[in-house]
């Protein structure tokens, strides 16, 4: 519903695109460090989607023991302590639904799926690992996947929300076009 009853609904979308940051926008990151966001493809990344990332410690046992977190181990007798070495890591996800490219919807069986199965690498011209023949943890020790820094994403629902801020410029030439054309064939009176 729009904000404003009275106003044309083309209008409010053409007020809405002048307020957004202007297109082209692209899908960038890196999966190795977990960090993706929808940015601007030109003018130095300005970033239009970013998820936030938040660094977890956990201690771990080398024999297999844990995680368990910060509290937990200042609970522990302090010959236990020893036994634990503190591991951080970042948790940040995006998913996506399940589909591939063309709307497969079976491709994941349905399933939420994380960017990092669905990114196109610079590296390997656009492929995504599963069409480059590589396993979902080839990563910088892969001869073929040396860097992880990816372009886009392989998700209808990701290339729509990259190309929206250009394709609603281009819908409302349209729009202007068609209403010019209208207009010109009203009788004058």
């Amino acid at each position: 519903m729009p904000e404003n009853p009275a106003e044309d609904p083309v209008e409010a979308i053409r007020r809405r695109a002048g307020d957004a940051i202007r297109g082209p926008w692209i899908w960038a990151g890196n999966t190795e460090t977990g960090q993706v966001s929808l940015a601007t493809a030109d003018r130095g990344r300005i970033f239009i989607l970013r998820p936030h990332a938040e660094k977890v410690a956990r201690w771990h046992t080398h024999d297999g023991d844990g995680p368990i977190t910060d509290s937990e181990y200042a609970a522990l007798a302090p010959r236990d302590r020893d036994r634990y070495e503190r591991f951080v890591s970042v948790d940040s996800d995006l998913l996506f639904a399940g589909r591939g490219g063309g709307g497969d919807r079976e491709r994941f069986g349905g399933r939420m799926v994380s960017f990092r199965e669905i990114a196109r690498y610079d590296v390997l011209d656009g492929a995504t690992r599963e069409e480059a023949g590589l396993s979902p943890d080839a990563g910088p020790r892969n001869s073929r996947l040396y860097r992880e820094d990816f372009l886009a994403l392989d998700s209808p629902e990701a290339e729509f929300i990259a190309h929206a801020r250009d394709d609603v410029d281009t819908l409302l030439a349209e729009v202007d076009r068609l209403r010019a054309e209208l207009a010109a064939l009203k009788p004058a009176g």
